[in-house]
């Protein structure tokens, strides 16, 4: 169901109910619940405004999924789309928002949760989080968009009566915080946040799977304090992806919704900049920084067609 973004207040902007297994009508029901802002639905793209993000309601890993810039991107989409794909299941619409994206893997005892990081991603939304530049400890959040993350991480944890890990995806434009999807589960984020935290995820998620609540867990940093508190960075940590075009020269280079990185490399450093030069060193690219000079000389149009070099 698509979401009308009109309110000052932070909006539920899209629930990725195939990825959690609940229903639209669950999702629905935990979304009043949890008293999270969420507004009528449209039903056409003249309605939501373009550009708007497409995809089947049942597809993983942001397979057949695009953005719309025009009706005719549209028309040519739904034309494809009927014809390769069963439709038992409807297209839906979003509203594609321009901004920040950014993931939280919590823990949750059932009542007590705790964030060790919010991970922010450098490009802009609609890159996969698998091929994206992310960043710990966020870099350009403000303490009130912080909060709200928060503040909604904990409601969903909660209401899903979450023992474990669950992982939530946002996106942040013009200071309003839009809930991406939300999987109660162990994400492809959930190693990186903890080697970038140093705070043992799996380890406690495990516990309290058995039984233990956060204050009976000892923090393993510290040794004697509980594993209640969240860690505090003194440093940076910058994750790069590593892709695969080497081996695979004539891919289409420009990176979208669905992930085409293989690995990714994780660097420390006392600032941004530090870490990522560290990154890009060591990720196998023949480069030290992020300045390639045969594209020095071109315009922007002619570095875009370069991606599309087949």
């Amino acid at each position: 169901q698509c979401e009308e973004v009109l309110s000052d207040k932070p909006l539920f902007f899209a629930v990725n109910s195939y990825t959690t297994g609940l229903s639209p009508a669950v999702m629905e029901y935990m979304l009043k619940t949890t008293l999270i802002p969420r507004f009528g639905g449209k039903t056409s793209c003249d309605e939501i405004g373009l550009p708007v993000l497409m995809r089947p309601s049942y597809v993983l890993g942001g397979q057949n999924m695009i953005v719309a810039y025009t009706k005719a991107d549209v028309i040519e989409y739904m034309g494809v789309i009927t014809e390769h794909v069963d439709m038992d299941h409807p297209v839906l619409l979003d509203k594609y928002i321009m901004g920040t994206e950014c993931e939280v893997d919590a823990i949750c005892d059932g009542e007590n949760f705790l964030i060790p990081g919010i991970m922010e991603q450098v490009e802009r939304t609609g890159v996969h989080s698998g091929d994206s530049i992310c960043v710990y400890p966020a870099q350009h959040l403000t303490q009130d968009e912080i909060d709200t993350m928060v503040d909604y991480t904990g409601r969903f944890a909660r209401e899903l009566h979450v023992t474990g890990l669950v992982n939530v995806q946002y996106a942040v434009s013009n200071g309003k915080v839009y809930v991406i999807e939300v999987n109660p589960r162990v994400s492809r984020s959930s190693a990186l946040a903890s080697k970038a935290t140093g705070y043992p995820i799996a380890k406690v998620a495990t516990k309290i799977a058995i039984g233990y609540t956060l204050d009976e867990i000892t923090n393993d940093v510290t040794g004697k304090t509980c594993a209640c508190f969240e860690p505090a960075l003194d440093y940076i940590v910058v994750k790069y992806p590593k892709w695969p075009f080497d081996k695979f020269v004539y891919a289409d280079k420009s990176l979208g919704t669905q992930m085409m990185a293989t690995g990714e490399v994780m660097s420390i450093g006392n600032s941004f900049e530090a870490a990522m030069m560290k990154a890009v060193s060591s990720i196998e690219l023949g480069m030290d920084t992020l300045t390639h000079k045969p594209f020095e000389e071109l315009t922007d149009d002619e570095i875009v067609a370069h991606l599309y070099v087949q």
